[in-house]
């Protein structure tokens, strides 16, 4: 993918203008151009096979489309990034109705910084991505001469290219670099061998400020980025509570720390309850809630009996669970009645703090 570019195909094809719109920036996908009777390849496919020396699958069969190719591709990156692929399919199936096909040049704009270039070929610009500002504007505007040159594969890579950066817009990235390696990553067979430790590694190097596992959406930098993806309602802790971002995974991939990108909701337990969390979480082995921060008060089940723990995050206070999922730790709303394992109750006031063992019965209250 590439940063919005302006594009600048300079074919040699006389017959075409160049596409110049005052005022209109934005970035797009570059294509290798060594003549009208050459296929041309996507700059990302290129610079990987001759840099890199990844492999890409180009079918034998010509006719396999490049909705197919798009899938394919796809279905390979949801095992590591299920949510990432949930937009990009979306953004996918919209591309060619925001997409305008031109007979012309596309004006340039130097973003690709890159330094390889076949002999007797040049790097022109195949497409231009920018926000719509005026009715009938399209998202994308694409050169048909430099298309029609393209093979599905590369077509493939180009839409690739344009809906992952769109899913990055607002990160500020100021070359086109990461996203064209995180485009040929995806087209090629390196996407087959990669683990999830090495795939959130490659993201943060990306600069890509988000991983998503199972639902939950973890910054890779502190939570002043003003880019939050998905609806993702940021919320800024005092300064004696701010730390580092640390996204940390066990073996297995499963996440074991992280910094939560902003407040959400994620289940505790077998029950399906789920909880508001935010800043700071921690998960057991099994992949239950260990601790974290919330954001609003929640009701918790223990037994028959429902709780209410305060949600006043500023106070630096987390709630932690059991691995069972039972509430291990947390601060009161309201009075409450504790068992104790020696079969006693005892009642609680608002506001104090409780520890309680693996059957949710009290062990402390201070």
């Amino acid at each position: 993918m590439k940063l919005f570019l302006t594009s600048a195909l300079f074919l040699g094809i006389s017959a075409s203008p160049a596409l110049a719109m005052g005022g209109w920036s934005g970035n797009g996908g570059d294509g290798v151009y060594c003549g009208e009777s050459t296929p041309v390849e996507l700059l990302d496919i290129y610079e990987a096979r001759t840099m890199r020396g990844w492999n890409f699958e180009i079918p034998e069969d010509s006719s396999v489309t490049v909705e197919a190719q798009i899938e394919k591709r796809l279905r390979k990156l949801e095992r590591l990034d299920p949510m990432r692929v949930a937009h990009f399919r979306l953004y996918a199936a919209g591309f060619m109705a925001e997409a305008q096909f031109v007979d012309a040049r596309l004006v340039d704009i130097p973003d690709s910084q890159h330094i390889v270039v076949p002999e007797g070929c040049r790097i022109d610009q195949v497409a231009i991505q920018r926000e719509p500002e005026l009715p009938g504007d399209k998202r994308y505007v694409i050169s048909r001469p430099l298309w029609d040159l393209m093979d599905n594969t590369s077509k493939a890579g180009l839409i690739l290219h344009e809906i992952i950066y769109r899913d990055v817009l607002r990160l500020n990235h100021d070359n086109s670099k990461a996203a064209r390696y995180f485009t040929a990553m995806i087209l090629s067979t390196q996407i087959e061998e990669i683990n999830s430790e090495t795939y959130v590694s490659t993201l943060k190097s990306l600069n890509f400020l988000y991983f998503a596992v199972k639902g939950l959406l973890y910054s890779f930098e502190k939570p002043s980025q003003k880019f939050y993806p998905h609806d993702c309602t940021p919320v800024k802790l005092p300064d004696q509570y701010q730390s580092e971002a640390v996204l940390d995974l066990y073996e297995n991939g499963s996440v074991k720390e992280g910094e939560l990108l902003c407040r959400q909701m994620t289940p505790i337990g077998g029950r399906g309850l789920k909880i508001p969390v935010m800043k700071n979480i921690q998960f057991h082995e099994n992949g239950r809630v260990k601790s974290s921060l919330l954001w609003n008060e929640v009701l918790i089940d223990i037994g028959d009996r429902r709780i209410a723990l305060d949600g006043e995050y500023y106070k630096g206070k987390p709630v932690s669970f059991h691995t069972n999922g039972i509430l291990k730790s947390g601060t009161l709303r309201d009075e409450t009645t504790f068992e104790t394992s020696n079969g006693s109750e005892v009642l609680v006031g608002a506001g104090v703090t409780v520890e309680l063992n693996e059957l949710g019965q009290l062990i402390s209250n201070n």
